[in-house]
């Protein structure tokens, strides 16, 4: 009976250590970021409250027109820097986490962009597996990578896009192309680098 009881205590203990953060239609917050959590039946997603953009089925020209036509969105292009979105990455989740993500060979992430005429990245959405893996992320590490994505992935817009207000962008995430800290090669302190190299140089 002693030893029921304790696995019992056990099993409550285990349950409310690993509950799952990420319930539906609730909000997390952590460094200054609140998120809103929407799950369903494949996974769950978190975005930023302070968004504006990331549902608006309609891009928008600068002066407020919406784009009405396909061959209005077929001329605009916006491209992803290289290197950018793995260096985010780098600097927001630990080694161990991008290794156990390595072991799906799909996408248990996609990041959805919203992208500024200029090639800043305005907001994101994660949209994510409900896998363990990123189940057990603290909301600190999405804050983080939020950050990070938003500093270092940059884009080329051409010239149509760049009389938008915005745009939108996927990028499914497959973390076995993302490189660990452990395994970029590391510079010489010695050595001066251009930012813009240096970033292209850590990303890929």
């Amino acid at each position: 009976m002693k030893n029921y009881i304790l696995l019992l205590a056990l099993t409550f203990a285990t349950g409310a250590y690993c509950e799952n953060p990420y319930q539906d239609g609730s909000t997390v917050t952590a460094n200054g970021i609140t998120f809103k959590v929407e799950n369903d039946k494949f996974g769950f997603a978190l975005s930023n409250t302070a968004n504006i953009y990331s549902h608006e089925s309609n891009w928008r020209y600068k002066d407020g027109r919406k784009l009405e036509t396909e061959d209005e969105y077929a001329v605009i292009d916006g491209t992803m820097k290289p290197g950018g979105e793995n260096l985010a990455f780098r600097k927001s989740f630990l080694d161990a986490d991008i290794e156990s993500l390595r072991f799906y060979k799909h996408s248990p992430m996609t990041i959805f962009y919203v992208v500024g005429p200029d090639g800043d990245t305005l907001e994101v959405t994660f949209i994510m597996d409900a896998v363990p893996e990123l189940l057990s992320l603290p909301p600190e590490t999405f804050a983080l990578l939020e950050q990070n994505l938003k500093k270092y992935v940059k884009w080329e817009v051409n010239v149509y896009g760049q009389q938008l207000e915005f745009m939108q962008a996927i990028s499914p995430v497959h973390f076995q192309k993302v490189p660990l800290n452990s395994e970029v090669p590391q510079r010489n302190p010695d050595i001066s680098f251009d930012s813009d190299l240096e970033l292209e140089i850590e990303g890929n």
